[in-house]
């Protein structure tokens, strides 16, 4: 209830502050849904389901919900001082305590001085995502086109997040602009560990700093099993080895025409590390992506990941993966008609896969179509369908393979 009076408190106050100099603006996002589910269960209530929602007691159900309420707060102290806060609130009641509640999503705190016309400098601290999405370019990281981000956006909204320093230089061109970033972080050491015993998934749903992200009750968390140490749940954003990571970017824009951006990310995590039920994960991924207007209605936009996570004794967990999809997006008057297919694989290369198996592949189909009734409320209707094979899920009695379809309509609310 705290956490609902904050942001109700932030949501009414939601809009433009100044004085002196000083300026604060407070968005906000609040996302109703209507779900119809299938009958598997979804990850989040403990299962292997690759939706948000899942069934229940193997029967399909209807979910009324609060999909999202966020509110993103933006300071400025003059033109190159800048702070900004995303806070979300999770109303879901889930089997694992740790998802509900208040949290903080990203804070951080950017000075960004220009150096000449052609140059300018930024500097971040603070907790943060790394530049990569395309995607989720909404309100509080929110997706614009679909409810559903794609299985490569989901993860990064569920267990990639850095706390640390970032350091930009903005090159201004004639027409375009480019743009260099490194950063070294701490945190994140368990990064890799939802990916690899869980897989892909898809949900519009990002974790919060103090998150704990349940696990399916695999046999390899249980007390005669290979990992017993393992808490049932992912704490994504924990620092376990005292060790620094960094990552490297890059983007180009073209303004209303043309945008790539490209992502080393590497959290150097000792795989030989644990601490209170987790263990650090060495991580490191590649991620590219580009975002085409074709004309002034017709944008597509693709993204494509390849990554690699190890940990414990030996490798004792040693898997690839990799993410990509691909979207179009088309707008008529206050219509706008999106569809997306996503490709997704994990292969399993260390010795304990017959009894700890990660491998995966699958697809999936997203098909959105949202209607803009006014500047800052949206109706959206989506169907997604997963068709995905994981050798895991007959370990808990299921069949290998599982086709999940989800249906949703959600009525969006931006102040």
């Amino acid at each position: 209830m705290r956490g609902w009076r904050l942001l109700a408190a932030s949501l009414l106050v939601a809009g433009v502050v100044e004085a002196e100099g000083f300026r604060l603006r407070v968005d906000g996002l609040v996302d109703l849904r209507a779900a119809r589910t299938d009958q598997t269960t979804g990850w989040l209530d403990g299962g292997l389901g690759k939706l948000r929602w899942g069934g229940e007691d193997g029967e399909p159900r209807t979910v009324l919900a609060l999909a999202q309420s966020a509110a993103a707060f933006r300071a400025s102290l003059g033109e190159e001082l800048r702070a900004y806060a995303h806070v979300g609130v999770d109303t879901g009641s889930y089997p694992v305590s740790g998802l509900s509640g208040l949290d903080l999503v990203e804070g951080w705190v950017s000075y960004r001085p220009r150096l000449s016309n052609a140059l300018g400098v930024r500097l971040r601290g603070g907790h943060f995502y790394p530049p990569l999405s395309l995607e989720n370019d909404g309100v509080a990281w929110s997706p614009t086109k679909t409810l559903t981000p794609s299985a490569l956006n989901a993860w990064i909204g569920e267990e990639v997040r850095v706390t640390g320093l970032e350091a930009s230089l903005e090159v201004f061109l004639q027409t375009s602009d480019l743009t260099f970033t490194g950063a070294v972080f701490g945190g994140n050491d368990p990064c890799g560990s939802l990916l690899a015993w869980r897989g892909w998934a898809m949900g519009d749903r990002q974790s919060g700093l103090s998150d704990r992200l349940p696990l399916a009750a695999l046999p390899a968390f249980q007390p005669d099993g290979i990992f017993p140490l393992q808490d049932p749940w992912v704490a994504p954003f924990r620092e376990v080895d005292g060790r620094a990571g960094w990552y490297a970017a890059a983007s180009y824009v073209l303004p209303e025409r043309l945008e790539i951006r490209g992502l080393l990310y590497d959290n150097r995590g000792d795989p030989l590390a644990l601490e209170d039920g987790q263990y650090a994960w060495k991580t490191r991924f590649a991620g590219v992506g580009a975002k085409l207007r074709l004309s002034r209605n017709v944008e597509v936009l693709g993204q494509l990941l390849d990554g690699w996570s190890v940990m414990g004794p030996g490798e004792a967990v040693d898997v690839t993966y990799r993410a990509w999809f691909l979207l179009a997006s088309a707008t008529r008057g206050s219509h706008r008609l999106s569809v997306r297919f996503d490709g997704f694989r994990i292969l399993d290369e260390d010795r304990y896969a017959a009894v700890d198996p990660n491998d995966e592949e699958g697809d999936a189909w997203t098909l959105a179509w949202s209607l803009e009734l006014d500047r800052r409320t949206t109706v959206l209707l989506e169907l997604v369908s997963v068709d995905a094979t994981r050798p895991a899920r007959a370990l808990v009695g299921l069949p290998e393979r599982a086709r999940e379809t989800l249906v949703q309509v959600g009525v969006r609310g931006r102040f």
